[in-house]
């Protein structure tokens, strides 16, 4: 199911899993890109979706991690036996340092 055809993409896409975090549930990116994810999760999604979620990345210049908010929609479902598979639309996403980096 899609909403949203591959040729729309507006950006370069890599790939690398990274946890994220969902209000309800946990999940891993396949890939991603600026403006999208494709991501795997054991929680429902519905197509047309709007989701909120987290990234937390590691930041090479200090110990603390990054946080990457992001609100999205879901665009397209590739069920699975055990998990299902979504790419989303990032709307907006802001990112957050900790409080021991000061280039916030």
């Amino acid at each position: 199911m899609s909403m949203y055809s591959r040729d729309n993409r507006k950006s370069s896409r890599f790939y690398g899993e990274i946890p994220i975090e969902f209000k309800n549930g946990v999940g891993t990116t396949r890939d991603y890109s600026a403006d999208g994810v494709f991501f795997t999760t054991d929680q429902p999604v519905t197509l047309g979706e709007q989701i909120e979620f987290l990234m937390v990345l590691r930041y090479l210049g200090t110990q603390q991690p990054v946080r990457v908010q992001c609100e999205a929609q879901v665009v397209r479902i590739e069920p699975g036996a055990s998990r299902t598979g979504a790419a989303a639309v990032i709307n907006r996403h802001w990112i957050e340092f900790s409080a021991a980096d000061n280039r916030q």
